[in-house]
């Protein structure tokens, strides 16, 4: 995943704000974009199994 993140800065690598993100080495990006939390407003609180369109 993050070979993925690092691909698609690198697609806009133009942008002004890409180039030190790029610029960081591997172990750094990995903690600082190696874990993604995302939380879903509307859903009780705790991990919750489906998806909020498929699963009703």
């Amino acid at each position: 995943m993050l070979a993925a993140k690092r691909a698609a800065l690198a697609a806009h690598a133009s942008q002004e704000d890409v180039g030190w993100m790029l610029g960081m080495p591997q172990e750094q990006f990995a903690m600082a974009f190696g874990d993604e939390w995302f939380i879903e407003e509307g859903r009780p609180a705790g991990v919750v199994d489906g998806h909020p369109l498929l699963d009703g």
